[in-house]
């Protein structure tokens, strides 16, 4: 049965946004002029950061400005280094905000492992830098790396929903949905311009079986990746629910488990991309001029909410694998340790 829509118009929004950014001095302060500048641009209703503020997150703001709160008391100089990093008007500054929250995350968390002097390391020029110096027993170097989703792609699609959600609130707020996307499609990285045309179209038909009354929807598109052509294929459904919400599924985690047995299916995206993270981030501790005799860092932000079947096990598993993963890197260089935050 078709239903009626009303649409929230960017007006609104706007008022929306500014409004509660003044219930939240703290992140304000933080925030507030990149996620005015944002506005100013097209697609910012796009950006997490104004999807935040808008719903009036406030359990979440709350936990960011204590920790804005602890850095700025214990690390100013590394939280402003963070800060003037960034303006709101880069492109590709919608992804780049979570690398921003990341470090953000990392200084609070080095504040409470006992580390100090914290200081945020300048670029130079191309040249790869860690993203902070510290000292605890000794000079540290840290280099910080964010999980949002699985894949660019997956990221790109979970942040196009909740937008829709923004603008369509009456017509998502009563339903969970579940999306499973092929399991080739989450090693993809980056978007392409064919996906984010893709994620578009996507949308819209999400939208006209919503407002048709239908339950499930399908969508396929075409795309190349180092000259080899394919196909994604995205399933969405949905569920009714007291809250909007998004799952996000790899097609290999649709088959039912068995209750004792390592999942390793499930992790294996989540576990590939750890690997080459983590290389990449410990090519960049070891070039620059960094000191072999200096202690290397590697924190990994994981925001565990967009790994929908993360549950205690899995995450128990995950977390293993990490601490495997770093007691292996050790035993090459001792002076390397690879942390989840």
């Amino acid at each position: 049965m078709p239903v009626s829509v009303k649409i929230v118009t960017q007006k609104e929004l706007r008022a929306r946004v500014e409004s509660n950014l003044g219930k939240h001095t703290v992140f304000s302060s933080f925030f507030g002029d990149m996620i005015r500048t944002r506005m100013n641009q097209s697609g910012w209703l796009n950006n997490a950061l104004v999807q935040l503020v808008i719903m009036d997150a406030r359990e979440n703001i709350s936990l960011i400005e204590d920790i804005l709160e602890k850095g700025r008391e214990s690390a100013g100089d590394a939280l402003q280094g963070v800060r003037t990093e960034i303006r709101g008007n880069e492109r590709g500054f919608d992804r780049a905000i979570y690398d921003v929250w990341a470090e953000v995350n990392a200084i609070y968390w080095l504040i409470n492992n006992g580390f100090s002097n914290l200081q945020k390391i300048e670029r130079s020029g191309r040249m790869k830098t860690p993203d902070f110096g510290a000292f605890r027993d000794g000079d540290v170097v840290v280099e910080v790396k964010n999980f949002r989703a699985p894949s660019e792609l997956s990221s790109a699609v979970l942040t196009a929903i909740e937008c829709q959600h923004l603008k369509y609130p009456s017509l998502y707020d009563p339903w969970k949905f579940q999306l499973v996307i092929d399991d080739r499609a989450l090693k993809r990285f980056p978007t392409s311009a064919t996906d984010d045309l893709a994620i578009k179209l996507f949308c819209d038909l999400l939208n006209n079986a919503l407002m048709e009354g239908q339950r499930d929807t399908v969508f396929e598109y075409q795309t190349a990746t180092n000259g080899a052509v394919g196909k994604i294929k995205i399933d969405c459904s949905w569920e009714p629910s007291d809250h909007f919400g998004i799952l996000l599924r790899a097609r290999s985690n649709v088959f039912a488990r068995k209750v004792g047995v390592t999942r390793l299916p499930e992790l294996m995206p989540l576990l590939g991309k750890t690997w080459d993270t983590v290389d990449k981030a410990y090519r960049q501790l070891t070039a620059g001029g960094c000191e072999t005799s200096q202690q290397r860092i590697i924190l990994l932000n994981w925001q565990k909410p967009s790994y929908v079947n993360m549950d205690d096990e899995l995450q128990k598993q995950y977390g293993d694998f990490v601490s495997a993963l770093s007691k292996t890197l050790e035993a090459v260089d001792e002076n390397l340790s690879v942390h989840l935050m």
